[in-house]
């Protein structure tokens, strides 16, 4: 039953995450909405990640710490286990939160009770903290429909979900290592209406140890996987713009892999 103060977990997951926590921690700590459980899951970092949160004195923060490595999708079930909140919202180390992003996603969803997930505009830094640019995505639930199959329309840094819906689709797709996001909020979509806020609540930290930049050719073949089912779905009525994204990304597999191979 939700409430009208309802605890938020915000899932830290880390590996190796040390250069940034500092900051990914403190900009929890100042949010305006002070009901909050930060479930901090050090996925075998081998840096100091673990003793810098520890250094953070306030009940809480729950830190948890896997004895092996586990792939992102993995950890980030590990962690949502191990939450108490009736709103998940994810927040990784390298990415900083806005100090009203949780006070108005709450609000947001206590107001609209039939939206599943949501997220927000987020402003993309460099290494140190400078803006290269801001994002500009589709706001409600039509607008959405109109991209998600073709596109992802959301950031991860400011992904906040309700816990039964999230259970509803069996958390996070552990057989997409690296598009489980995506993955993700398409079967959230598929049973939910979804949405974005047009405020800039988070900070997309973008870096060369970015998944995305660190196995890019791995990312686009889960990605040419996921959009051929998507060409299978019936309620596409975007298939044309399906199968030019699914030709794009097969060039850019085509292109990696032959450059590697050079």
């Amino acid at each position: 039953m939700t409430t009208n103060n309802p605890l938020i977990s915000v899932i830290v997951n880390c590996h190796n995450g040390q250069k940034y926590l500092d900051s990914c921690i403190k900009s929890i700590l100042k949010q305006s909405y002070k009901n909050f459980e930060i479930i901090f899951f050090d996925n075998f970092s081998s840096d100091n990640s673990y003793q810098t949160i520890s250094m953070f004195k306030d009940s809480r923060i729950k830190i948890f710490k896997s004895d092996i490595f586990l792939t992102l999708p993995e950890a980030r079930n590990q962690a949502i286990n191990k939450s108490n909140g009736e709103f998940i919202a994810i927040l990784d180390t390298d990415d900083k939160a806005d100090a009203k992003r949780l006070e108005k996603q709450i609000n947001f969803m206590l107001d609209n009770k039939e939206y599943g997930a949501i997220s927000a505009n987020c402003i993309f830094i460099d290494d140190d903290g400078k803006m290269i640019q801001k994002s500009d995505l589709p706001l409600d639930h039509s607008s959405i429909a109109t991209k998600i199959f073709w596109s992802y329309p959301f950031n991860n840094p400011t992904l906040f979900i309700r816990r039964e819906i999230l259970e509803k689709v069996g958390g996070y797709p552990e057989k997409f290592k690296f598009i489980n996001d995506y993955a993700l909020m398409f079967e959230i979509f598929n049973i939910s209406r979804v949405a974005n806020l047009k405020e800039f609540l988070g900070y997309y930290r973008v870096h060369k140890n970015n998944l995305t930049n660190k196995y890019s050719v791995q990312m686009e073949i889960e990605l040419l996987k996921f959009l051929q089912k998507l060409l299978k779905y019936n309620s596409n009525n975007h298939k044309l713009s399906t199968f030019y994204f699914y030709l794009k990304c097969l060039l850019r597999v085509i292109i990696k892999k032959f450059s590697t191979n050079s």
